[in-house]
């Protein structure tokens, strides 16, 4: 199903959607950010994998900014006719202004510091759903379910703790 790609993160709603809440387009922010947040916590680098899934926040966050007025301005760059702000599409309206274009990055790295940290605290969760993937080669729907809730009830590991790291920093007093 994935074809060409080495890994896949597809969600869908269960129903239409006609609107979205603010809260519903900043956790679709956060889902694509997701990849390159893991990317940097266990590989310790990024790379072009989540690019993709970065484009599509940059949409989500320029709608958010320029046309839904739920990011501190009522201004919509929708309203802009023509070449103006260098393009005729949205995102190029918003990323052409130098204020939108701010106000993106903002958002952006908001939720990627927000999505580290959740995925820092819960990184028993994260090796769940590998070691899962890793077995079973894909996971859809209730078996993600499953495999959260199992590891979430058997809780985080224990924290290993180095005693000779406790001996040196006792030593230095």
């Amino acid at each position: 199903k994935r074809r060409d790609a080495l890994g896949m993160l597809a969600h869908g709603d269960l129903e239409e959607v006609y609107t979205r809440s603010k809260a519903e387009m900043i956790s679709l922010i956060q889902i694509a950010m997701g990849g390159q947040c893991a990317e940097e916590i266990f590989i310790g680098d990024i790379s072009t994998g989540p690019a993709g899934d970065l484009l599509y926040a940059t949409n989500v966050a320029a709608q958010l900014v320029g046309a839904a007025g739920m990011m501190d301005t009522l201004v919509s760059f929708a309203a802009v006719q023509g070449n103006t702000f260098t393009d005729t599409n949205l995102v190029g309206r918003v990323l052409g202004d130098p204020d939108g274009r701010r106000r993106v990055e903002e958002l952006l790295q908001e939720q990627k510091l927000a999505v580290k940290g959740a995925l820092e605290a819960n990184q028993h969760l994260v090796a769940a759903l590998r070691d899962a993937l890793i077995e079973r080669d894909e996971l859809v729907g209730k078996e993600i379910n499953a495999v959260l809730e199992a590891a979430a009830a058997a809780g985080p590991p224990p924290r290993v703790i180095d005693l000779r790291e406790a001996e040196r920093v006792h030593a230095g007093d």
